[in-house]
């Protein structure tokens, strides 16, 4: 895909940029809420791009607030579904393709280890 490192960093600049603002005092949740919000027409195409999207912001919060995954497991669930309706080889090169499945392997793991046991 021409744009994929574009968006995963469009998507990860505004995510810092938001939680590091000082006024905001975002914590890691509110922020990955704020991002949906900000990229919501993204999302609304459900293709690859929303795939992209949910990825970075969920893999955003593995890194920094795993347990917070708990309250975005709607959005995990819709990136699988959306997954389910296309074939990645058909939209991402291949260095593209495992960047968005190592983030989604680890998504998936933070899950297991932070929100089931919970």
């Amino acid at each position: 895909m021409k744009n994929y490192y574009k968006l995963k960093c469009l998507v990860t600049e505004s995510f810092y940029e938001d939680l590091l603002d000082k006024e905001l005092n975002y914590t890691s949740g509110q922020t990955a809420n704020k991002c949906f919000v900000d990229f919501s027409r993204r999302l609304s195409k459900k293709n690859i791009e929303s795939v992209i999207v949910i990825s970075t912001i969920l893999t955003r919060l593995v890194i920094h607030e795993p347990k917070e995954l708990k309250n975005f497991l709607e959005d995990y669930n819709k990136m699988l579904e959306i997954l389910k309706k296309f074939n990645l080889d058909d939209y991402l090169e291949e260095e593209e393709k495992e960047d968005i499945l190592y983030d989604i392997d680890c998504i998936e793991a933070c899950i297991e280890t932070h929100v089931k046991k919970d």
